[in-house]
């Protein structure tokens, strides 16, 4: 649960109401006042025609087909929001997987739009514009960070949770995410607050203000600016119990007999020791590693030993229970110290001990908008803004995974090395592991900085028709730290020390020497030379550089009277924009970027030119007859074309689309509507997914650049692996076809203030863009086995089978992961709200909402052949980086009753995340099965002991109090019962997951409060 879904305030149901209702739209200068209902429509007092979110014709607010939801600046303030990311996060239908909550590696400090989940990791299918104007991405995936703007100067935000692409073009495949400005702002306003979590930590110190006035009787201008900063809520197992508890995945090896022989020659039999293949317990712990150092294979049988805590000698490793025998990374539960006086301390090997639960995020925004009448039908505005976002997560060091150790190694003392390498020098090296405590702390920081200025135009032709015409020229720069990185070569010379007859210990390697080898010890606790970890680990560097243009050009009106039901409207235009990017890694001052233990990828250059035009028109069919009140049509096309460019390999592609969208409304009277929309929308491949490419070099220790090969015995090969980066020549925009369909029931008479809603919806995604598997091995193994993607390999030797079929090589020498239109994906469900408002008095008002979203599809095919699988109703860990797989349970909720008596406003919300799956399948593809499910059985190897997350419901208060006209106080209360968050966070198939619940959808902060100033005048 991110922390903006805990704010409470009944007046979101007033403002969420527009989605589920009628698509009611409050013109900046017409909200709604305090204590009415937001989406009741009265028809006798029509509001100024203006532009609705999903359409580009003008038309009255009340008369919009597609469900849209609304937030006023009232709603904004009475719910103590600070920013339009905390606003968006208030709906079910938008999962906040980029944010504050959930904290990233890539992109730290932004907070994305996600609406229904949809969001490919490094793209976005959701369009986010200000006033109906694309924004310059502020990210290298092509999102834009939604704290851009002021929220003193933010009138609304409008949000269509369904295809817009006809209107918008690319990327709104799951909707659209539209700031609208307060441009009439007149006078000053001003908001001060500061929060705490009950425990102390994640300060958050906000304040933002704007003034508008007049400039002479023909022009207007506004200001705003804000500033906020969050501080950081600490690692998390050291922060939180419910992380130190170190809740769990663990592989039970013995789930099933283990025949005698099996292990090793002359092993005993081991019976099934009844538990299941998968376990979920506490007392996680990193297996095979710890704080002094491991060599998981040199004791008897091939166990793990370790270092004593001086490194002087070897002593045993306790495994705990299902320790795996992999080098590193399985978990175990308990484990991993020795009794004695000379044994290491009990190191914190909690896996969750990186992950911090908040970065620290500072930002500001500022913004101006003039508009001057130059005559009585031409208006000319200009608009600048600015905003930054300085973010750091701090993390601990990254462990050092399968080092070689020489049996020569000048830091092991002669009993050390007798207990490893008993046969003296003649012993092969030994794998050997190191956790992260007494290394260098690794820390990601980010600052980003946007630049955008928008010209325009916009007039009037005759009473009926009108245009408008605009430039934007926008710019993002951000620099991406990662602190002590190991670089692989590096730390491979440092560990290789030797004696150079002098007594003096050196770096074997005598290039290395000359380049400042200096040779490290990572036997026992605190040995390591800082001259030494200065040498190896380094610091990992990424500089963005976005620029956007836009050139566009619109006009709108009546085409005709109509017959008798209104007129027909219509929509045009035409829009030119040229998009740049630029990624760059400092490779010019590090030679040895690519051999970084984890990096960013390659440089790339590229830029798109997109060419669109469209046209809408709206027809009234009935009016004011039988079972007829009202009955329109609308229909949008949309014709683009995108031409991408590699700068660096100076190729280019050009694809054409058509995208289209037909919506209608029927009023059956007063009281009932039914409206449905049919849409094509299109989403066309980020700069990220079309030309980023990692490089990892062949190394048989590096499982991203090293597999087993069937070809030859199951050998391990070890070879060059190219991950990203797309075939231009094949890779297509992925395509959705989009329904939604609902009804509307308005209550009169003695149900006045009563209003339900319902609307179904169906995304059908096809060529969704995705890698062939995550690894090397699914590739191999899919030519080996399936005959399929062997055109992604390159070795010596092929290997045909009896039909003449490619199916590996005896050698491997290359495997290409590239980006491919490969998935499909199909989501439905049903979005529902029941309101009702209960006027007490003249001043007081009791006001009952609820709200919901359901999913019970969400099918994804991954293209492999083994067909589609469902993963509606799954929060379990969160995908892993690539993948279609997002967690979403089946049903979020929220309920909320408010009172208003005068001056004061106190509102109760009780917001709701369903029971569901920890995960649908295992690492081998069978679906899970637990405990109560047909066809059990604990010997099973898709057996697990639960396959249950349990549900959420978290209370929240909140508060405020009009001391004077123009200024007022407030208060927010978030999870008063402080409920910890349910274990959520690993799967069987990702078992190192960063936390052990989801903060997706959990709250990981704990009880925490909020109190404010506001003035106005």
């Amino acid at each position: 649960m991110n922390r903006s879904r805990l704010m409470p305030n009944l007046r979101l149901g007033a403002a969420l109401s527009a989605l589920f209702a009628s698509g009611v739209v409050y013109a900046a200068d017409t909200a709604p006042p305090a204590g009415a209902q937001a989406n009741s429509v009265d028809t006798t007092a029509e509001t100024e025609a203006i532009i609705v979110t999903g359409s580009r014709v003008v038309r009255s607010t009340f008369s919009a087909p597609t469900p849209i939801t609304v937030m006023n600046s009232e709603d904004i303030a009475k719910l103590g929001l600070t920013n339009a990311a905390d606003i968006v996060a208030e709906l079910p239908q938008n999962a906040r997987f980029v944010g504050a909550s959930n904290s990233q590696s890539f992109n730290t400090g932004a907070e994305l739009g996600n609406l229904r989940g949809l969001n490919p990791f490094f793209g976005t299918r959701t369009l986010t514009l200000v006033d109906t104007r694309r924004f310059v991405p502020t990210t290298d995936t092509g999102a834009v960070d939604l704290n851009i703007i002021p929220s003193m100067l933010i009138s609304r935000i409008e949000t269509v949770t369904g295809g817009a692409s006809a209107a918008y073009g690319s990327d709104a495949v799951a909707g659209v995410i539209n700031i609208i400005l307060d441009t009439k702002l007149d006078g000053f306003k001003a908001q001060l607050d500061s929060g705490l979590t009950f425990r102390g930590d994640g300060g958050d110190i906000h304040g933002s203000a704007a003034y508008g006035t007049k400039l002479g009787d023909r022009g207007h201008i506004i200001f705003g600016g804000e500033y906020e900063d969050a501080k950081s809520i600490g690692r998390c197992s050291e922060v939180r119990a419910w992380c130190r508890d170190a809740a769990a995945v663990f592989t039970n090896p013995n789930y099933a007999a283990t025949p005698a022989g099996a292990l090793f020659p002359g092993s005993p039999a081991i019976p099934a020791n009844g538990q299941p293949h998968y376990v979920i317990g506490s007392n996680a712990r990193i297996s095979n590693t710890s704080g002094t150092g491991v060599f998981p294979f040199a004791g008897p049988f091939g166990t793990p030993v370790q270092f004593n805590n001086a490194g002087t000698s070897i002593i045993d490793y306790a495994p705990g229970l299902y320790a795996g025998a992999f080098p590193i990374g399985p978990l175990m539960q308990g484990g991993g110290t020795s009794s004695g006086a000379d044994a290491p301390s009990e190191a914190d090997e909690n896996p969750y001990r990186n992950f911090p639960i908040r970065p620290r995020v500072r930002r500001i925004s500022l913004l101006a908008h003039m508009d001057y009448d130059v005559s009585d039908g031409i208006q000319a505005y200009l608009e600048g803004s600015f905003a930054q976002r300085k973010a750091v997560q701090q993390s601990t060091a990254i462990p050092v995974s399968f080092a070689m150790i020489a049996p020569d190694n000048a830091f092991l003392t002669p009993e050390a090395s007798a207990a490893l390498f008993p046969a003296g020098l003649a012993s092969a090296p030994q794998p050997f592991n190191r956790d992260f405590q007494n290394l260098p702390a690794s820390d990601t920081s980010a600052i980003a900085s946007t630049w955008r200025a928008v010209a325009g135009l916009k007039g009037d032709f005759s009473s009926t028709w009108g245009w408008d015409v605009y430039y934007t020229y926008g710019h993002t720069v951000q620099h991406q730290v990662v602190t002590n990185t190991p670089v692989t070569t590096y730390l491979a010379q440092a560990l290789d020390a030797v004696s150079d007859g002098a007594g003096n210990i050196v770096c074997r390697d005598l290039a290395a020497r000359t380049n400042g080898c200096v040779p490290l010890n990572l036997f026992g606790a605190g040995n390591a030379d800082p001259a030494a970890l200065a040498y190896t680990y380094r610091t990992l560097y990424q500089d963005l550089r976005y620029t956007q243009q836009v050139l566009s050009g619109n006009i709108h009106g009546d085409l005709s009277a109509g017959w008798g039901a209104g007129a027909i409207s219509f929509a045009g235009g035409i829009e030119y924009r040229r998009e740049t990017s630029d990624v760059t890694h400092r490779q010019e001052d590090q030679s040895y970027y690519r051999q970084f233990q984890q990096y960013f990828g390659e440089d790339y250059h590229a830029h798109q030119d997109v060419l669109e035009g469209y046209a809408e028109v709206s027809v009234p069919i009935l009016r004011d007859q039988p079972f007829f009140k009202s009955l329109s049509v609308d229909g949008a096309i949309r014709q683009t074309r995108n031409k991408a460019t590699n700068e660096v390999a100076g190729t280019s592609h050009t694809v054409d689309f058509t995208t289209w969208k037909v919506s209608g409304s029927w009023d059956v009277n007063d009281w009932l509507r039914l409206r449905a929309n049919r849409s094509r929308d299109v989403r066309s491949p980020s700069f990220y997914e079309l030309y980023a490419v990692s490089v990892q070099g062949a190394n048989p220790g590096n499982f991203f650049a090293s597999a087993a090969n069937p070809i030859n015995g199951g050998a391990v090969d070890a070879f060059d692996a190219y991950y990203g980066g797309a075939d231009p020549n094949t890779i297509q925009p992925e395509k959705a076809d989009t329904w939604t369909v609902g009804a509307v029931l308005t209550g009169h008479g003695a149900l006045e203030g009563l209003q339900a809603s319902v609307d179904w919806y169906q995304i059908d995604l096809k060529g969704a863009l995705t890698t062939p598997g995550g690894l090397p091995i699914a590739i191999i193994s899919a030519c080996y086995f399936n005959n399929t993607y062997c055109d992604q390999l390159a070795g010596t030797g092929p290997i045909h089978n009896g039909a003449g079929s490619l199916i590996g090589y005896t050698d491997i020498t290359r495997v290409d992961i590239p980006y491919q239109n490969l998935s499909k994906f199909l989501t439905r469900g049903i979005d529902v709200e029941l309101g009702y408002n209960l006027r007490l008095n003249r001043d007081g008002a009791l006001n009952f909402r609820l709200l919901g979203t359901y999913l019970y599809d969400r099918l994804i095919d991954t293209g492999s052949g083994a067909g589609p699988v469902n993963y509606a109703g799954v929060t379990g860990a969160v995908a892993p980086i690539g993948s279609l797989y997002s967690p979403s349970p089946k049903f979020q909720g929220s309920a909320m009753v408010s009172y208003l008596q005068g001056k004061f406003t106190g509102t109760v919300q009780v917001q709701y995340i369903g029971s569901a799956k920890l995960a649908i399948l295992d690492t081998t593809g069978l679906p899970l099965v637990a405990p109560g499910d047909a066809g059990y059985d604990p010997t099973l190897p898709n057996s697990i002991s639960s396959n249950h997350v349990n549900a959420a419901a978290y209370v929240n208060l909140s508060a405020s109090y009009d001391v004077t006209d123009g200024f007022s106080v407030f208060g927010v209360v978030n999870n008063v019962l402080d409920k910890k968050p349910p274990f959520a966070g690993v799967t069987p198939a990702q078992q190192t997951g960063g936390y052990p619940t989801n903060p997706v959808y959990f709250d990981t902060y704990g009880a925490s409060w909020k109190v404010g100033v506001r003035v106005r005048f």
